[in-house]
């Protein structure tokens, strides 16, 4: 039976194959897929618009391939998904708001290693269950650290490092009870890391917490 028949199936992984060429419209036939994994291979070109018809998945894995283009606005139709992960491509363009944010049940969002552009969306706080929040490494993020990522309590790890951020770096300290690791060297911040608040009410810091070192910051771990 051909792939794209199987109606009822739920998972699926093609990870660390050698795979080529784009992602057929025909995977949105798969409605049924709760978990797609295609990591590692050398699949190429955009994302095809019928990815976002699987609006049943959980986990989307599909690191380390040659994916460009942009993130659709249709990536909100994944209402119950908790991982994403597309880092190590060639994704490029804005993080189109209002997209991530209505993804209320997002844990894990890794897009680090890849092209893309502009601020962080104000509204990705919305998305008040993260705990890995890594937009590093590669990407060319501008503007500054949006103050309403200081609301995320469960997030563990914030990676925003490497890119073109600027200004001054939001009052991470209500989140501290969670957050264990933040990196942010290699952008052009300014102010707000000498007075962070690096220990909370039960004696809970960072684990790790990186920045340039050109910026005084009392909360560092180390500098870079």
């Amino acid at each position: 039976m051909e792939l794209f028949a199987l109606s009822k199936l739920d998972y699926l992984n093609f990870s660390n194959n050698t795979f080529s060429g784009q992602l057929p419209p025909a995977i949105g036939s798969l409605t049924a897929l709760t978990s797609l994994f295609l990591n590692h291979n050398r699949l190429e070109g955009p994302l095809p618009l019928e990815l976002f018809n699987l609006e049943l998945l959980e986990t989307l894995h599909m690191n380390g391939n040659l994916f460009n283009g942009t993130i659709a606005t249709r990536l909100s139709n994944l209402k119950d998904l908790g991982s994403l992960q597309i880092e190590n491509n060639m994704l490029s363009g804005r993080l189109p708001p209002t997209t991530i944010g209505s993804l209320s049940n997002l844990n894990i969002l890794h897009l680090n290693g890849n092209r893309i552009t502009g601020p962080i969306p104000n509204d990705i706080a919305n998305a008040w269950r993260l705990r890995y929040l890594n937009l590093g490494a590669t990407n060319q993020l501008t503007s500054t650290i949006p103050a309403e990522l200081s609301g995320l309590k469960d997030l563990l790890l914030i990676d925003l490092r490497e890119n073109l951020l600027s200004g001054t770096v939001p009052q991470l300290s209500r989140a501290v009870g969670s957050i264990k690791e933040v990196y942010l060297y290699g952008n052009n911040f300014t102010h707000g890391l000498e007075n962070q608040q690096c220990i909370d009410s039960s004696g809970e810091g960072f684990r790790v917490f990186e920045a340039d070192c050109d910026l005084i910051c009392n909360c560092c771990t180390s500098c870079k």
